[in-house]
């Protein structure tokens, strides 16, 4: 294989399709390593801020932007032929959200491979965006085959799951095992070669559909889990039980148990997202997850009890939700990320504004949002700020609250997260 020559010597062009939260660090950690990179998204806005140097995630870097440009190591555009017709190594990015009936909604992909249809050669295209087990095989491969000729050797399929988690300082794609898996043998080595520039630990799997199902079991797992320790946490304040202090002594055990802790819901794209994928193909299949549906129902019920708790915290202290002044802080779906998506701290925010309280938030990551129509501005955690406010709620656990000022200047603190020393002034939900 000519291109397989190319790719080990590193003289090929990468096109990312999808400069989301996947695609463009992985297209600065491509470039960091000498090669060129195309980087394409269909948003015009997008496009033209990443050519200045604006960033739209967290952690890359203006200085890397505009220095990987300079030396002509990084490219960005919106799909056009000139674009792809350089390209060598196609890798999919783009969004796989969830339609309202909660079905995957695959027109992104879609979209990006009638993008590149056109572009007919010994190139590979790997997935990494997250999809049910069978995705490249059952759609990519088709579509492939009936332009580009044979699999493995007029072209190139494999799929490689993204395993990205924002903030995290510890594991990026240098360090993170990645998972690779190629409809046929050469197109398996041709994806282990790219890949290998990264210098991460490689995992070859017998096929795409084992790469595709072990990132929707990483995050079924956590969403189960999730799932059970919410559900005993209930438990416990009803047994009178501090579920925190259960979980440190349960995890002093040194094998067998792997500690997860109560909080607001789950957040982000994966965990809350991910799991559905899984339902949707097993209807198909005629196999329900019963194990999975019953976690992700219980992890959508969970801002509710959050208010609910609020309510009868503030119910046996005379006061009501009503007229009550709340300060959020923390509402995006993790702590140190600046990522709204399916972050429960909005659902509990609706909630409480429905309900008549006076809601406002602090967030360092989130200037502004629009909730119900109503533009908020995150306010500052000041002595001014918190002698006007009623309560405040920890919902995420970000390292800019300083947490020893909050207890001294708020009557009343909530605490999803168990960040607060305990106290007469806080409740830890």
């Amino acid at each position: 294989m000519e291109l397989l020559n190319r790719v080990s010597k590193g003289i090929f062009r990468t096109g990312i399709l999808g400069m989301g939260y996947v695609g463009l660090p992985l297209a600065i950690a491509l470039a960091s390593k000498g090669l060129k990179v195309f980087g394409v998204d269909t948003d015009f806005q997008k496009i033209a801020n990443l050519k200045r140097g604006n960033s739209h995630v967290l952690g890359v870097e203006r200085k890397k932007l505009l220095d990987y440009q300079a030396r002509g190591l990084l490219f960005f555009s919106q799909p056009s032929d000139p674009v792809y017709r350089e390209i060598d190594i196609f890798c999919l990015t783009v969004p796989t959200p969830l339609t309202e009936a909660y079905e995957q909604d695959l027109s992104y992909l879609k979209a990006a491979m009638m993008d590149l249809l056109p572009h007919a050669g010994e190139k590979l295209v790997i997935l990494e965006s997250s999809s049910y087990p069978g995705t490249t095989e059952e759609l990519l491969l088709p579509l492939l085959a009936r332009k580009w000729g044979q699999v493995g050797e007029d072209f190139f399929l494999a799929c490689s799951p993204e395993r990205v988690d924002p903030g995290n300082k510890r594991y990026n794609f240098f360090n993170t095992p990645r998972v690779v898996g190629g409809v046929t043998e050469n197109c398996l080595q041709l994806a282990m070669s790219f890949y290998g520039h990264l210098g991460c630990p490689l995992l070859p799997v017998g096929n795409p559909r084992t790469a595709e199902m072990a990132k929707l079991l990483e995050n079924s797992f956590r969403a189960v889990n999730i799932a059970l320790i919410n559900e005993l946490g209930r438990y416990c304040h009803r047994a009178k039980l501090d579920i925190w202090e259960v979980v440190e002594v349960a995890a002093s055990k040194p094998f067998g148990f792997k500690p997860f802790y109560p909080g607001p819901g789950a957040g982000g794209h994966c965990i809350p997202v991910d799991p559905l994928y899984l339902m949707w193909d097993s209807r198909r299949k005629g196999f329900p997850l019963r194990f999975i549906n019953l976690a992700w129902e219980f992890n959508l019920e969970q801002p509710e009890y959050i208010v609910n708790r609020l309510k009868d915290e503030l119910d046996s202290r005379g006061m009501t939700v009503k007229g009550t002044k709340f300060l959020i802080l923390g509402i995006t779906y993790k702590e140190n990320v600046a990522d709204l998506r399916e972050s429960p701290a909005l659902y509990i925010m609706e909630k409480l504004r429905g309900m008549e309280a006076e809601v406002s938030y602090s967030d360092p990551y989130v200037d502004e949002l629009q909730l119900g129509g109503k533009k908020l501005k995150s306010k500052a955690v000041e002595a001014e700020v918190l002698k006007d406010i009623h309560c405040a709620v920890f919902i995420t656990a970000h390292s800019a609250f300083n947490t020893d000022f909050i207890r001294k200047h708020c009557p009343l603190i909530f605490d999803c997260r168990n960040i607060m020393k305990k106290g007469k002034n806080v409740v830890t939900l």
